[in-house]
């Protein structure tokens, strides 16, 4: 069993049926009665992560660092995110149906979000598939998809985050 699922501790939470975890950087379904121990550090969810996956949240950890120094990486939603001027505004999302390494840009708990609402980022490059005005995903299916969008992803970083 990976290290980070603990059976046999009541106290964690359920998992809902279906829910996706992670073996050897692959998605599985997580196993009736089993439950996913919340990740402390980056460390411990880098550490949980196969070689592939593991290489790609490198490389967009990276690309996220270099694109705006001074980001404040933690654990957010059992991921690694980042926080820019006291606000999450990206999240990384492994535990996807289509089992794709995701970006989440969006804007924390600071303003509503309207899920009809025009982005408050004009994305030329299609690559952010907005859900709301405020929250949109990027995804990435390989090391080599990751390293193609690099130049448009440090663009739309540094743009994501001057924004007010």
């Amino acid at each position: 069993m990976p290290p980070h699922f603990d059976a046999n501790n009541p106290s964690r939470p359920q998992p809902r049926r279906g829910m996706l975890w992670f073996q050897a950087g692959r998605p599985s379904v997580l196993p009736q009665g089993e439950t996913m121990t919340p990740f402390k550090t980056v460390g411990d969810f880098l550490d949980a992560l196969g070689p592939l996956r593991r290489e790609q949240v490198s490389l967009l950890r990276s690309i996220i660092q270099g694109a705006q120094p001074g980001l404040q990486e933690h654990i957010k939603w059992n991921s690694p995110s980042y926080v820019w001027e006291g606000e999450d505004r990206i999240t990384f999302n492994l535990q996807n149906k289509e089992g794709l390494v995701k970006l989440v840009f969006h804007r924390g708990a600071t303003r509503p979000e309207n899920k009809k609402g025009a982005p408050i980022l004009v994305d030329e490059s299609g690559l952010i598939a907005w859900q709301s005005d405020i929250r949109g995903l990027v995804s990435f299916s390989s090391v080599e998809d990751i390293q193609a969008k690099r130049g448009v992803l440090e663009t739309l970083i540094t743009r994501w985050l001057a924004i007010e």
